[in-house]
């Protein structure tokens, strides 16, 4: 049980983002030390798809560090990861709100939209992000597929209307 519960802890550290930020040393300052503990706690529940206790420690790091803009966009990612489309944009608008040039939050937020549905939303999303770009990023991949997909919706909403008889009106025969 130990075993496991170390294997847990090392690998949510190492895989947890945030754990390139935290100090090979021990922290010197009881902000620091908690800081390093709701990370470690975040990585755990994250791991453990827990996302209730996730969003707890991902509260507490906010409070602690309220103009970090990877707080509310990790906090989006876990509301998307749970299809809480609505609430995973309002987090994504945070992100972006505290730092509007950071391509990930209008990449979260197109993302989310293309699980809406929102071809439309989703590409005017990603063409904003790939404006912000940082070494490495490129969003171009999902400014194409959302725009097929895009593209491919009105294509499906033209021919029901063609069916339905709301396409043009044919000429009447005399």
């Amino acid at each position: 049980m130990l075993r496991k519960i170390c294997a847990l802890t090392l690998l949510a550290c190492v895989s947890f983002s945030f754990s390139q930020r935290a100090q090979a040393a021990q922290p010197d300052t009881e902000p620091e030390r908690r800081e390093m503990l709701h990370r470690l706690l975040f990585a755990i529940y994250d791991k453990q798809s827990k996302f209730d206790e996730a969003s707890i420690e991902l509260s507490e790091l906010a409070k602690l560090k309220p103009n970090d803009a990877t707080f509310p966009l990790t906090a989006g990612s876990l509301l998307l990861r749970q299809k809480k489309y609505d609430e995973a944009m309002t987090r994504f608008d945070e992100a972006i709100k505290a730092d509007p040039n950071m391509a990930e939050g209008y990449a979260m937020k197109g993302q989310a939209y293309a699980a809406l549905k929102k071809y439309k939303d989703a590409v005017a999303q990603y063409t904003i992000a790939n404006t912000h770009l940082k070494t490495g990023q490129n969003f171009s991949a999902q400014i194409s597929v959302n725009q097929q997909m895009l593209d491919k919706q009105v294509q499906d909403q033209q021919y029901l209307d063609a069916i339905n008889g709301k396409g043009k009106a044919k000429p009447k025969a005399k």
